[in-house]
C-alpha cells in the first residue's frame, strides 16, 4: 500500500527481507571515508514498481533494482546508516519517503513498525555518474563463474589495494581462447594461482580487492533458486570487469586497475613440475604447528613424488622451520 509522509510527499513500501540484501551490498562498495561524502551515500530511487539503488567508491559501480511499492524521487542517504537501520526493523513491510526535520532541512524518513527515523540526505544531483562499458564479452556464466568469484575472494588474500605497484593491488583474471580461467594474487613476496596454468594466449585483467569482495555478494547460498545465474564479462571503453546476475537485479561494473600483468613465467612452474600432492588440511596443519614452533625465518616445504594414480601424482612432503634457539619438522605423507 502506497502512503504519504506528513509532508505530503509519496511514501515507498518495501519488503524489508527483499530491501536489505541490496542495502548491505551498497553499504559494502559505497566508500565511508572519503573527501567526497556523496560516495559514502547509496542513491535511490522509485518509478514503475522498481526500486533502484545504487552506491560507488568510483572504482566499483553497483547498480540494484527490488521489488517496490509506490514512487520516490531521487535521493542520497548514508549508506551504511541506512543498512543498519533497516536491519534492526522487523520482518515485514517497509516505509521510506522525503521528508523533512524541525529546521525544514530535507530528510529520508525510515518507518517500520513503531519505528521512525529520519535520515540526513545530500542531493541527488551531486551522485557521481555510473560506468557503462561501450562493449562486454561473456567469459564465465553459471557455475563456472560461481568459482571465478569465489577464487578471486581467495586469492585477495595477499593482494594489496595500498601497494606501491600497480599489479600487486589487485586481484589478477585472465582468460584465453580457450574459454579456461585463472586467478592470480600477488603483493611481490606471495603468491596464489588458481585455475589453469599460463599460456601465451592469457588476457589479463586487474580487478580491485573491493569490487572482489563486494561481487561474493551476488553468488546464491546453498539454498538459493536453481535458475539463479551470476554472469562475468569484461569491458572495453572504459577497461571494466562486470558482475551481474542473470535477472538483471544487481549488477557490480568495476574499473580495471591501469597495470600490466607482472612477467610470472620463470616461477610458475608447469603441471609436470610438480614434485608431489599432498592433502590440503594436512599441509595446513603442518604448516601452521611448525611455524608456531620457532620465533623468526621461513618455513620450508620440501617435495617428493610418489607414484601416479588415477592421474593424480601422489607423493610426501617436509615442513621445518628453524631458528636460533629452535627447529622443527613434519612430514606428511
Amino acid at each position: 500500500m502506497v502512503g504519504r509522509a506528513s509532508n505530503g510527499a509519496a511514501v515507498l513500501t518495501i519488503d524489508r527481507d527483499a530491501f536489505l540484501p541490496t542495502l548491505r551490498l551498497a553499504a559494502q562498495v559505497a566508500r565511508r571515508h572519503s573527501a567526497m561524502p556523496i560516495v559514502g551515500h547509496v542513491h535511490l530511487s522509485a518509478a514503475d514498481g522498481v526500486l533502484r539503488a545504487c552506491a560507488t567508491d568510483l572504482a566499483t559501480y553497483a547498480d540494484m533494482r527490488v521489488a517496490a511499492a509506490g514512487d520516490l524521487a531521487p535521493i542520497c542517504a548514508p549508506a551504511r546508516l541506512l543498512a543498519d537501520v533497516v536491519a534492526s526493523l522487523p520482518a515485514g513491510h517497509v516505509s521510506i519517503g522525503a521528508g523533512k526535520d524541525d529546521d525544514g532541512n530535507p530528510r529520508l524518513v525510515v518507518s517500520g513498525g513503531n519505528y521512525h527515523a529520519r535520515l540526513v540526505t545530500i542531493a541527488a544531483r551531486d551522485f557521481p555518474k555510473m560506468i557503462v562499458p561501450a562493449h562486454t564479452e561473456m567469459i564465465a556464466t553459471w557455475r563456472t563463474a560461481i568459482d571465478l568469484i569465489n577464487a578471486a575472494a581467495r586469492a585477495t588474500v595477499v593482494a594489496d589495494p595500498r601497494a606501491t605497484h600497480a599489479f600487486a593491488s589487485g586481484v589478477w583474471i585472465g582468460v584465453s581462447d580457450d574459454d579456461a580461467w585463472r586467478v592470480v594474487g600477488i603483493d611481490g613476496h606471495h603468491l596464489i594461482w588458481i585455475g589453469a596454468l599460463a599460456n601465451e594466449a592469457v588476457r589479463w585483467i586487474c580487478v580491485p580487492v573491493c569490487a572482489v569482495k563486494a561481487a561474493q555478494a551476488l553468488v546464491p547460498g546453498p539454498a538459493g533458486d536453481a535458475d539463479d545465474a551470476v554472469i562475468v564479462r569484461v569491458g572495453t571503453d572504459p577497461h571494466t570487469i562486470v558482475f551481474d546476475t542473470s535477472d538483471g537485479a544487481r549488477t557490480l561494473t568495476a574499473r580495471a586497475i591501469d597495470a600490466e600483468f607482472p612477467p610470472l613465467g620463470d616461477v610458475i612452474p608447469a603441471r609436470d613440475q610438480l614434485a608431489a600432492m599432498v592433502g590440503r588440511e594436512a599441509l595446513a596443519g603442518a604448516i601452521q604447528r611448525v611455524a608456531g614452533a620457532v620465533h623468526e625465518g621461513a618455513v620450508v616445504i620440501d617435495g617428493a613424488p610418489g607414484e601416479e594414480s588415477e592421474g593424480v601424482n601422489g607423493g610426501s612432503a617436509r615442513v621445518t622451520a628453524e631458528d636460533e634457539w629452535t627447529a622443527a619438522s613434519e612430514d606428511i605423507a
